[in-house]
């Protein structure tokens, strides 16, 4: 029998969840803000988004790279780094991106976008990437010891 304490996989798994709670939270974002002051409003409260790079949209940036890190969270949670692994994350993340799409189709202040899942699906790509390959190569490091 295996004793090992599961400690660390439900703290990585709260992880995840609370990186998805934070997504939610997010998506309350009202995004007409305040017209031409480069803030939005998040429940009345002004955040400078004006962090555009390579003339992409700060949103698209914000998507990409919060999807990224809930493949990655979730992929670690998952405690493997094999391809089911991966698509596993990969899944549950555009999963989450889709259902947050859905959600702001019932918000009158909010709009579904097509292009806002993709975006979701290419990071949360990015991020089963990102821990495939740190992976390989702290098992590199590893064998090298």
């Amino acid at each position: 029998m295996d004793f090992r304490p599961t400690v660390p996989v439900d703290a990585a798994w709260l992880l995840v969840g609370g990186w998805i709670g934070a997504i939610v939270v997010a998506s309350g974002i009202n995004p007409s803000g305040v017209s031409g002051s480069g803030t939005e409003s998040l429940f009345g409260v002004g955040l400078p988004l004006g962090l555009g790079g390579l003339g992409i949209d700060v949103t698209v940036w914000l998507h990409f790279g919060a999807y990224a890190v809930l493949a990655w969270l979730t992929a670690r949670a998952a405690g493997s780094d094999d391809a089911r692994t991966a698509l596993f994350a990969l899944v549950v993340a555009s999963g989450v991106g889709l259902a947050i799409e859905a959600m702001q189709a019932t918000i009158p202040a909010r709009t579904a976008s097509v292009g806002d899942a993709v975006v979701n699906a290419a990071g949360a790509g990015l991020g089963v990437a990102w821990r495939r390959v740190t992976s390989a190569l702290r098992r590199g490091s590893d064998r090298d010891r």
